[in-house]
């Protein structure tokens, strides 16, 4: 197993409110957040996909949604919604705290990593009232298993896998992020009558993430808001 990483940084834009005046301040932007990862035997040209990000009516998330759901191997993480103030940053995470010892010893430095889904999204309406700027970013790490790093002493190796965007939408849009793979082997016991392992093997597998966003403005009140507003 390889060697544990730091993660990188969060795009500077998560710690700052949008920029420049705010049209409408009043109101709300719901945001929406569905992350699936979908599982499937490893081919040849999964190593020529790339990262796409597309923009979809609602219509369009809506299937795209339904065909990804119906395809075998397809996981829906996390599908939170939050409402945040026009222009500023939300948060959401599904995790848990993985607390770990950098060091041996009696009383070891202790660091925490968060592993699960978190989400940062920060949306601002322009100045027609009805279209947004949508800056998202989706991060979801797994903890791996350990690194020896030295005798009697070993780390935690976590993967982690990143997903961004940044655009205009009209309210009730998406986007869609995809394309982003990992690979993996998933070993495979045969056994026999009596449960005794007969013979292992290796399924090598490839799991996508997609991640679809969808902001919505909202008045005052909690309503979607009308165009005419």
């Amino acid at each position: 197993m390889s060697p544990p990483t730091e993660a990188e940084p969060l795009p500077a834009w998560t710690k700052n409110k949008a920029p420049g005046a705010i049209p409408r301040p009043d109101r709300m932007i719901k945001i929406t957040a569905k992350v699936l990862e979908i599982t499937r035997d490893r081919k040849p040209e999964d190593a020529n996909i790339k990262v796409f990000r597309k923009r979809l009516t609602a219509r369009e998330a809506e299937e795209l949604l339904r065909d990804s759901r119906m395809k075998k191997g397809t996981d829906l993480l996390t599908a939170p919604s939050v409402i945040g103030r026009n222009g500023e940053n939300v948060t959401v995470e599904v995790i848990r705290e993985f607390i770990y010892p950098v060091s041996p010893g009696e009383k070891p430095e202790l660091k925490t990593v968060n592993v699960g889904v978190s989400a940062h999204h920060r949306a601002r309406t322009l100045a027609d009232g009805k279209t947004i700027r949508l800056d998202t970013f989706t991060e979801v790490c797994e903890f791996e298993g350990f690194h020896e790093v030295s005798p009697n002493f070993d780390l935690p190796v976590f993967s982690r896998r990143r997903a961004e965007a940044s655009l205009r939408l009209l309210s009730g849009e998406s986007v869609v992020i995809g394309g982003i793979i990992k690979e993996e082997d998933q070993e495979v016991e045969d056994s026999d009558f009596f449960g005794l392992i007969k013979k292992r093997s290796v399924h090598p597998l490839t799991r996508e993430l997609m991640v679809i966003v969808t902001p919505t403005i909202f008045d005052a009140t909690g309503k979607p808001a009308k165009d005419e507003d």
